[in-house]
């Protein structure tokens, strides 16, 4: 079915999962539950981290720069946007720009590669207005942590006051905006991410960025851009006028740029779950990873969720950075056939990398065992 954006309050709709949240943020070992056969971790426990730690984290303004995705997962999220993704996203032919109302929005980023699609769209007022906007007029303006901040800083007024407060005491209209990218259910993974980000000119960078299943074909996918600006009466500090549309748009689909399977030997089991393949798909967005393993006699899905996934570390044993759709994914349809799915926010597809799965710890008195085995695998 497919999702009713048109009233969600993207604040309240991502509630916390404590245990999520910190399996999520500690060991990128996603543990959330979406379907029988599909164990996930949403978009939507990544924000929760996010927004948890945000307030430590910083996004480095430029002067005169709007921020984008690479401010976005660079300051909050820890993982960084590979070269070719944001060569893409700027192509002049992904600059698309309509009006709702007096408010202005312009796509600056777009991207798809059949796995994902970002959209980050600026939001303005015309020139010479000096009519605020914002994301979540109820938030304070410094809710977006140093962003935030310096958003506050520009305006004269505290962060911890509301956009509403800000408002007031400044005697300026306020509105509230959206700019969701809303993809065809028939390749809807039913997963989507949402932020925003203050710039200094006073606009808002509002970022989509839907899941999807993998079966988007041809040149261009065909989806829409819904826009959405509320005025916000001050006085009764609700929403008044308010407009939505939604606006066609066709967004380039990325074909794979490199795809390897690594050579499994066959003897590779932990825990009792045997190696089977390792495909490796690179796309401009990065490096994503299928991982087959077959699960001992009697293993359940109920078994396969409540392990973490495999883990990917370079030649120095350091983790390798954790992909920019901020989920994974294992698929026990065909068990004991099992298929994780991972994703790396890399460049090109490793010469060599370690693969570390988790094994269950059955040491002696006098030996070590850390409780997880490792294979180098090498293209």
């Amino acid at each position: 079915m497919k999702r009713n954006l048109d009233e969600l309050d993207i604040r309240s709709a991502f509630a916390q999962e404590p245990k999520a949240c910190h399996d999520a943020l500690m060991n990128a070992a996603f543990s959330v539950k979406e379907e029988k056969t599909v164990k996930k971790a949403s978009f939507r426990v990544a924000l929760v981290v996010a927004l948890i730690i945000v307030a430590t984290m910083t996004v480095a303004v430029a002067s005169g720069n709007l921020l984008g995705f690479a401010d976005l997962f660079g300051g909050q999220y820890g993982t960084t946007v590979p070269e070719t993704v944001q060569r893409v996203m700027n192509e002049e032919w992904n600059k698309h720009e309509f009006a709702l109302g007096e408010v202005v929005f312009t796509t600056q980023e777009l991207f798809c590669d059949g796995h994902i699609a970002m959209a980050s769209t600026v939001i303005s007022m015309p020139d010479g207005s000096d009519a605020l906007i914002c994301a979540e007029p109820y938030d304070a303006v410094g809710a977006t942590g140093e962003n935030g901040e310096q958003a506050a800083k520009r305006l004269g007024v505290e962060p911890g006051m509301t956009w509403i407060e800000a408002a007031k005491k400044l005697n300026r209209k306020l509105y509230a905006v959206r700019a969701i990218l809303e993809v065809p259910a028939e390749i809807d993974s039913g997963c989507a991410m949402e932020d925003f980000l203050y710039n200094e000119d006073g606009s808002v960078t509002y970022f989509s960025m839907p899941e999807l299943n993998g079966k988007a074909t041809g040149e261009t996918v065909d989806m829409q851009m819904f826009l959405r600006v509320a005025e916000i009466d001050l006085n009764a500090e609700t929403e008044t006028t308010v407009l939505k549309e939604r606006k066609p748009l066709s967004i380039f689909l990325e074909a794979p740029i490199e795809e390897h399977v690594y050579a499994c030997n066959g003897d590779f089991i932990a825990d009792g779950y045997k190696l089977e393949s390792i495909k490796a798909e690179l796309s401009g967005a990065g490096l994503y990873l299928y991982s087959t393993f077959i699960a001992p006699d009697g293993v359940t899905e109920a078994d396969v969720y409540e392990r973490d996934f495999p883990l990917w570390l370079d030649l120095e044993e350091k983790a390798l950075p954790s992909g920019i759709n901020l989920s994974a994914s294992v698929d026990t349809q065909n068990l004991p056939k099992i298929t994780y799915m991972q994703m790396l926010s890399v460049n090109a597809i490793p010469e060599k990398m370690i693969m570390q799965v988790p094994d269950t710890p059955f040491a002696t008195a006098d030996e070590i065992n850390p409780g997880y085995q490792r294979v180098i695998l090498s293209k």
